[in-house]
Parts: structure tokens; sequence; C-alpha cells
């Protein structure tokens, strides 16, 4: 959301209230949606390293009722231009138990997902918290799976993941 300069002006500022070390390993979450290889350049001169992506999901059902579009080739895309900027790992973020999920959609993500080579995989239980969360505000609250229904996904995406090496 912030322009490379804006980013330079809270380094910066971060810098002088917060003593940073050297050796620091500074992580940063970008929207696929919009970053940019110039941006990326400037996160790396800034001092971050890795990069994580929140992708949530990859089945349009899901995304349009979640309020988060964005297609595989997006989320390829940026993390081919996070690994030309040379970030030292990469990081993908899905989220289960999000409305409409199902296992073969779930499935259909997953094999998606693995084929992007992500160094790693942070997988999140979807928990309705819209006064917390503003990105959650669009969505309708009967719409979220049962937590039992939610906690089948978690797992079973666990289990796939672990199962292809991660």
């Amino acid at each position: 959301h912030l322009s490379d300069a804006q980013l330079r002006r809270l380094m910066a500022t971060i810098r002088r209230h917060f003593r940073v070390l050297p050796d620091s390993s500074l992580s940063i979450e970008c929207d696929p949606r919009r970053c940019s290889e110039a941006q990326f350049a400037t996160l790396r001169a800034l001092g971050f390293a890795h990069v994580q992506f929140g992708m949530a999901d990859l089945d349009p059902t899901v995304q349009r009722a979640a309020g988060r579009l964005q297609s595989f080739a997006l989320v390829r895309d940026a993390i081919a231009m996070a690994r030309h900027a040379r970030f030292e790992s990469v990081q993908i973020e899905l989220v289960c138990g999000l409305p409409q999920q199902t296992f073969v959609g779930l499935d259909r993500t997953l094999a998606q997902m693995l084929r992007l080579g992500a160094d790693r995989i942070a997988l999140w239980r979807y928990e309705h918290a819209p006064a917390q969360r503003w990105s959650q505000c669009a969505i309708d609250r009967d719409a979220v799976p049962a937590a039992a229904a939610r906690q089948a996904l978690w797992r079973h995406a666990a289990d796939t993941i672990t199962a292809a090496g991660y």
C-alpha cells in the first residue's frame, strides 16, 4: 500500500526510533495484487530479506466469498519478482475454513500452491473477527463453515503440505 518513497521514510523513522541491528532479518508481507519489481528492489535495498504473500485460496468461488480476487498467474508472477530481487525466502500463506471452501477446491489450491515452490508455507485457520480484521467486513458470517469443518480442512491441508516435504 506504500509507495517507494513512503517505504524509505517509514524505515528511516523506524531506524531513528528503534535499534535495528545490522544482522537483523527483516520480513514483510506483500499483497500480490499490489507489488512490483521496483517495490521489491526498494524493499531489498532497505534490508528486507523475507517476503510473505497472503494467498488465502486460489478457488475463484472462495475468493469471491472472501472478497479477495487474485489469480494463480498473479501470485506466480509476484513470487518470480521476489526471487528476481533475491529475497532470501518466500512464504505463501493459505487460509482454511473460508466461506465456500471445499475439500475438492482446497486440493486444487494446494496443487497449484505446491507448484509455486515457496520456501515456506504458513497455514491458518479462518476465524471470523471483522471488528479486529477490516478485511473480513464483507464476509458473510453465516457462510463460514462450522469450527469442526474448518479444523478438518486445516488438518487436510497440513497433511498434504507435510507429505510434500514442508
